[in-house]
């Protein structure tokens, strides 16, 4: 009767273990491209034929990956997952992955 307690134990422990390891890489994943990471200021320049993307004072300038503003020649605020990346001559760009605009 005491094994079928403690064999009933481990089975019930076993599914529950398995579940928590599969999560744990989950936790510590910061680079994820689902989930916004700026709240940016769009800045046309030319009625819209390029932008300024507006992080903060340190990390602005117009983005590696996109030329023509997207929202047209309107000063918008978007939720961006955007990534800090160096030129050759070790200048911060900007990439964005995605954005998309807020209400305010």
């Amino acid at each position: 009767m005491k094994t079928n307690k403690t064999i009933l134990a481990l089975i019930a422990i076993l599914p529950l273990s398995l579940y928590l390891i599969s999560c744990e890489s989950d936790i510590n994943d910061t680079n994820s491209k689902n989930y916004p990471n700026a709240i940016a200021t769009i800045k046309p320049i030319n009625g819209g034929e390029s932008f300024t993307l507006w992080v903060n004072e340190k990390l602005n300038g117009t983005p590696v990956n996109c030329k023509k503003s997207p929202y047209g020649n309107k000063e918008v605020r978007v939720f961006a997952n955007i990534n800090e990346v160096k030129n050759t001559k070790g200048e911060s760009k900007i990439y964005i992955n995605w954005m998309d605009t807020s209400s305010t």
